[in-house]
């Protein structure tokens, strides 16, 4: 007698509830999956079973719950996928895990009242990604901390391919395509990246012209920030909500939802993060975001006096680096 509940089954139909009317499963998994066409064929006649590793995948750039796929019935567990780069293949791993959240944005694209709130404690990707010599530096400060090899790699020699640039436009073009965003951001974001910056720099891993680009970099986010919270809206029409914290911000937390589904974020480990689709956390995540507004001030079209304040701050201390 067949087991009423089979894995493969609920993963098939979650994928085929997932893709729109006129979208194709066959074409939709081999986009996601580095699979044939055959090897497709073979999953969803439940010939080849669905690897955890697959499901994982399929259930962040799909969209579709993983907790309900796999039975996690417990309101006390949930299922989190931790995201996490391999310090041996840095570029290749880092450029994959920009496509799967490229994919993962564009299916989103597709759904209904769609919002993303975000609450940093620390510069994200969203901010970083648009500077080259910025979005670098995250990578190269990660992968010197996570190297267990005792000689030092300079800043120069961590070498960015194209396909990874070019990866990194396109995960702003989409990231900067939800329809609403709600950011809520320490007021001592830029102090990480600043500390961080200078203590290289005292290294001489990074040299006087680079701290310079660096420099130069953080000016210009500083300047689209406040363009931002002035009009309320990324050029892509986004519209966009930006609130100063008046407490401090333990972690940096990451919210998307529509009225399909919830995806929740929560950085850990520099660059890495934990991703759940569980609803009770996806729930939490959301309510604590927006219990924050309580204790923050919108900068976004008013609080012109914090406004302006804070923006003059980040420029100061950014002028400093490298002179103590």
């Amino acid at each position: 007698m067949k087991d009423k509940y089979n894995l493969n089954d609920q993963v098939v139909s979650a994928i085929k509830g997932s893709i729109p009317k006129n979208g194709n499963v066959i074409n939709e998994l081999m986009e996601v999956l580095p699979i044939g066409k055959e090897a497709v064929y073979r999953r969803l006649r439940g010939e080849v079973p669905f690897t955890f590793e697959e499901i994982a995948k399929l259930s962040l750039q799909m969209g579709f719950s993983l907790d309900a796929i796999i039975g996690v019935k417990n309101q006390e567990r949930a299922v989190f996928h931790l995201n996490m780069l391999d310090i041996d293949n840095l570029i290749e791993d880092y450029c994959l895990k920009l496509g799967e959240y490229i994919h993962f944005f564009r299916k989103m694209r597709d759904q209904k009242q769609l919002k993303a709130r975000f609450a940093f404690n620390t510069l994200p990707y969203s901010f970083y990604l648009p500077f080259e010599n910025l979005a670098k530096f995250r990578l190269y400060r990660w992968f010197y901390q996570a190297n267990n090899m005792q000689s030092y790699v300079s800043f120069s020699e961590l070498n960015i391919t194209q396909e990874v640039l070019d990866m990194q436009v396109a995960f702003i073009e989409e990231s900067r395509s939800i329809q609403k965003a709600v950011f809520i951001l320490d007021r001592d974001i830029f102090n990480s990246i600043i500390k961080d910056i200078n203590y290289f720099f005292k290294l001489n891993l990074i040299m006087p012209e680079e701290l310079e680009q660096l420099k130069s970099d953080l000016f210009e986010l500083i300047n689209e920030l406040e363009t931002i919270s002035i009009s309320g809206m990324y050029k892509t029409g986004t519209k966009v909500s930006i609130y100063l914290a008046n407490v401090d911000l333990e972690a940096s937390h990451s919210h998307i939802e529509s009225d399909i589904v919830g995806y929740s974020h929560l950085r850990v480990l520099a660059v890495n993060g934990l991703d759940s689709q569980n609803s009770k956390v996806s729930d939490a995540q959301r309510d604590w975001i927006e219990s924050l507004k309580r204790c923050s001030t919108l900068i976004t079209q008013s609080g012109e006096v914090d406004r302006f304040a804070f923006f003059r701050k980040q420029r100061v201390a950014v002028s400093n680096i490298g002179r103590d």
